[in-house]
């Protein structure tokens, strides 16, 4: 009955009901059910777990449900900060529990004051574990260190009352539970105090350092406000034929129509949703937030990068100067050598780019046409001039492989230079270790030296992979092709 008024028509948008069993949460909506018209949804263990999500996920709508009722299961991992009224239905005995509870709500963005309700009986056992966990414990107010403490000196008192509680006359009760406050209270102010003095007052003033957390923050705000990350990740899965079908602003289902994807197996059921908005994502537990470094990301870019899309295109940089024909060459140099050597300390998989024009000669400074904007070319052009670029393109070709096989060599000696300055380091330090422990087995100095002859015989045959060309007509476009000047192409 407490509970219909407080839900009546003039009742808080959105509450929170916590209670201990499964069977109470399905009684109490039934029984709501018969007495008030609002909008409730149930969390508890045996709901399958997307059917949990999409209650949770109703919840949250600003339009959605008022009430969600909860078995313990809601008490520890979920998260309704679009909340702000709690309501125990019962209270467990140990505080951190009711901390836990607490903490569905009270965290972070949480926009306003949280307000716990806990209707009770008077002179029930309900009352009494209500009196002793907020006058005593102070649970429902502050979180609290002590509060493990307090239950292992004071649980067996508590229960001992509770179950006394009704046989018991109303004065002797209230006397019997004000001892028990008493007490308990006393212990605690006590145990604050132990723990206040044991404060590391330095560590907490240099475990915030601003200089180093300003930037962080002004980054991480300026990535999730950059509409262009949003319209990359798409495009990026649509290439994959993984379609997003947006659900509400920046929130999107994946492969809603259960199309399989054989590049991201785990979509096929086409349960997977995202969102782009952080606020959304604290409130959303059932959406996945994505981020430039989620999984789902990187998958797609591996495979776009392991695939031929995008190995070959045609660019242009309209301008009114002469015509010019560039080539901009990828390569990729990277030793083949078993994981076990590591041989990515000293030469990880390195780019290697050369940009060159049709007189085989190097872009200087300030010539590079990528720097500025560019256009898809219409590769029909390429096709109706292939007998004059195809004799010209290998050429270049050849030439940018040859500056790219010299950077390669550099790159190699770098690596080599570095690896023998490291292990030989590495292996003075073991020898000088041995003179004074006899332990040093003699076997890791013969072990170190075979990593080197390896390693050695890996970056010196490091291989140089092709990776990517483009073609850039820098000059005058027209209808998207290159339009040659008469006495200047």
């Amino acid at each position: 009955e407490w509970l219909v008024r407080f839900l009546g028509a003039k009742g808080p948008r959105k509450v929170l009901l916590l209670c201990r069993t499964r069977a109470k949460a399905e009684a109490l909506e039934a029984a709501l059910a018969d007495r008030l018209r609002v909008a409730t949804v149930l969390f508890h263990e045996g709901l399958k777990p997307v059917q949990r999500d999409r209650n949770a996920a109703w919840f949250a709508e600003p339009d959605g449900a008022r009430l969600m009722i909860c078995s313990e299961l809601g008490s520890e991992g979920r998260n309704f900060q679009h909340a702000r009224h709690l309501v125990l239905f019962d209270l467990p005995l140990d505080p951190d529990l009711v901390e836990q509870r607490i903490g569905r709500l009270d965290r972070i963005g949480q926009k306003g004051t949280v307000e716990i309700h806990v209707p009770y009986l008077a002179g029930s056992g309900a009352e009494v574990v209500l009196r002793w966990m907020h006058e005593g414990v102070g649970a429902l107010e502050t979180p609290s260190l002590a509060s493990h403490p307090l239950l292992q000196s004071f649980g067996a008192r508590v229960r001992e009352l509770v179950a006394a509680a009704e046989g018991m006359d109303a004065a002797a009760l209230r006397r019997a539970v004000d001892d028990l406050v008493a007490a308990t209270a006393e212990e605690s102010r006590a145990l604050a105090e132990r723990v206040e003095k044991g404060r590391d007052r330095l560590l907490e003033l240099a475990s915030l350092r601003r200089e180093v957390a300003d930037p962080l923050l002004a980054a991480v705000r300026a990535v999730d406000a950059d509409p262009a990350f949003e319209e990359w990740f798409l495009k990026l899965l649509e290439h994959f034929h993984l379609y997003a079908e947006e659900i509400q602003p920046r929130c999107y289902q994946l492969n809603p129509d259960g199309r399989q994807s054989l590049e991201f197996p785990g979509l096929d059921e086409g349960q997977a949703a995202l969102t782009f908005d952080r606020d959304t994502a604290l409130v959303r537990e059932d959406l996945v937030f994505a981020t430039p470094d989620h999984p789902l990301l990187g998958d797609a870019t591996e495979a776009l990068l392991a695939s031929p899309s995008g190995n070959a295109a045609f660019a242009l940089q309209p301008c009114d100067a002469a015509p010019r024909l560039w080539l901009e060459a990828f390569w990729v140099l990277e030793p083949v050598a078993p994981p076990r050597l590591h041989a990515d300390r000293f030469l990880a998989p390195t780019p290697l780019r050369v940009l060159l024009d049709q007189h085989l000669r190097e872009a200087a400074p300030g010539q590079d046409p990528t720097e500025a904007a560019l256009e898809d070319g219409r590769g029909d052009w390429i096709a109706s001039n292939q007998a004059v670029l195809a004799p010209l393109l290998e050429k270049m070709r050849a030439k940018a492989e040859e500056l790219a096989e010299a950077a390669a060599a550099d790159a190699r000696d770098r690596a080599l230079e570095t690896m023998h300055r490291t292990l030989e380091a590495e292996a003075r330090r073991v020898q000088e270790l041995a003179r004074t422990n006899d332990h040093v087995d003699p076997a890791e100095l013969e072990m170190l030296a075979g990593q080197r002859n390896a390693l050695a015989a890996a970056i010196g045959e490091a291989r140089l992979r092709p990776d990517a060309l483009r073609l850039v007509w820098q000059g005058p476009v027209r209808n998207g092709a290159p339009l040659a000047t008469k006495g200047k192409g």
